[in-house]
């Protein structure tokens, strides 16, 4: 992988809010109502995060059917790998 590719992955996860989603959808499925942020940046990261497999959606069950967000393993990992760098930079 040449630093540019690698370059523009980390910019994936380095986008405003982008860290702070998968976060919040670590323990456990939300609503988008759930998940804080700015509605329309929050709209926008989410789109990115389902199209580089790192959150997926998935049907909420209740009084009626919703959408939700859930972590997926990639999501999981990258966040474990962000969580390890911050340490590293400590």
């Amino acid at each position: 992988m040449s630093t540019k590719e690698l370059e523009n992955k980390i910019k994936i996860v380095a986008k405003k809010d982008a860290i702070d989603i998968l976060y919040s959808l670590k323990d456990s499925s939300k609503s988008f109502t759930q998940i804080s942020g700015n509605m329309d940046a929050k709209s926008k990261r989410l789109k990115e995060l389902i199209k580089h497999s790192l959150v997926k959606t998935l049907v909420m069950d209740g009084k009626r059917k919703r959408v939700g967000y859930s972590i997926t393993e990639k999501g999981i990992m990258i966040l474990s790998d962000v969580e390890n760098l911050g340490k590293h930079l400590d």
